[in-house]
C-alpha cells in the first residue's frame, strides 16, 4: 500500500511534466527497484515457471517496503495535517494485523520444520555415506537437515517420468530411500499416489511418517525394493 501510494505521488508530477520536488526525489531509487521487483515475481508467478517464488522472494519487497511507508506516511502528515492522527493508527492497526498473520505463519513453519527434521535425523542415522547407494528426495530442507552430501540426493529433475522409466531409474542408480511429500508436485508424488497413506507395495516399502496437521505437511519414507 506504502509502495503503490508513494507511486502516485511521483508520477502525479510526471504526468503533469512538472518538476519533481528534491524529497520526492529522493524515494525515486527505491520505488524502481521495489516494483521492478514486484514485476519480476508477479511475472514468474502467473506464468508458473516459478510458481513458489512469490513467498520466498515477497520478504524483499517487505523489506524494501517499510522505509517507502515511512515515507508515504510522513508525506501524507504534510498534505493533509487533519488526518494525521487517523493515518497513524491505520498504519499501526495493518501492521500489527500483518505481524499477527506472520507470527501465525511462522509457527507452522516451524511444525513443518519439525516433520522435516524427523525423516532426515532418520537418513542421517541410517544411511551409509560411504556406500555407492543414494536417495531420492525433492524436499530440499530434508536434504539439508539430514547431514548428507548433496551428491548423495537424486530429483525428479534427474528422474524419467514414467512409472516403468521411474523404477528403473531408481533400480540403475541404487536407490536405497525414496522421501515422499503429498504436497509437493514431483514424479513420485504424480506416478504413485497411493504412497501418500504408507502402502506397502513390491516396489516400495514405509519406513515412517512424520506430519503436521498446522500448514499440513505429510512426509513418508520408504525404503526402494531393488
Amino acid at each position: 500500500m506504502g509502495g503503490f501510494v508513494a507511486g502516485w505521488f511521483v508520477s502525479q508530477p510526471l504526468v503533469s511534466r512538472a518538476r519533481l520536488q528534491e524529497n520526492v526525489r529522493a524515494i525515486v531509487p527505491a520505488l524502481i527497484f521495489f516494483f521492478a521487483t514486484l514485476g519480476m515475481i508477479v511475472l514468474a508467478y502467473l506464468s508458473g515457471a516459478m510458481p513458489i517464488i512469490f513467498p520466498r522472494y515477497g520478504l524483499i519487497l517487505f523489506t524494501l517496503g517499510i522505509p517507502i511507508l515511512a515515507w508515504t506516511t510522513l508525506t501524507l502528515r504534510k498534505r493533509r495535517p487533519q488526518l494525521a492522527r487517523q493515518l497513524l493508527i491505520s498504519v499501526i492497526a495493518i501492521l500489527a494485523f500483518d505481524a499477527s498473520v506472520e507470527l501465525v505463519g511462522s509457527v507452522g513453519l516451524l511444525n513443518q520444520i519439525s516433520a522435516q527434521r524427523a525423516v532426515a535425523v532418520y537418513l542421517h542415522n541410517h544411511f551409509q555415506t560411504a556406500s555407492n547407494t543414494r536417495i531420492f528426495c525433492d524436499e530440499g530442507t530434508v536434504q539439508a537437515l539430514s547431514g548428507i552430501p548433496p551428491e548423495k540426493f537424486l530429483t525428479s529433475f534427474d528422474a524419467p517420468r514414467d512409472s516403468e522409466g521411474f523404477l528403473a531409474f531408481l533400480k540403475e542408480k541404487k536407490v536405497d530411500y525414496l522421501v515422499f511429500v503429498s504436497n509437493q508436485d514431483s514424479t513420485p508424488v504424480r506416478l504413485f499416489p497411493d504412497l501418500e497413506y504408507g502402502d506397502y507395495n513390491q516396489s516400495f516399502e514405509p519406513l515412517m511418517n512424520s506430519h503436521t496437521e498446522f500448514l499440513y505437511t505429510s512426509i513418508w519414507l520408504y525404503r526402494v525394493q531393488r
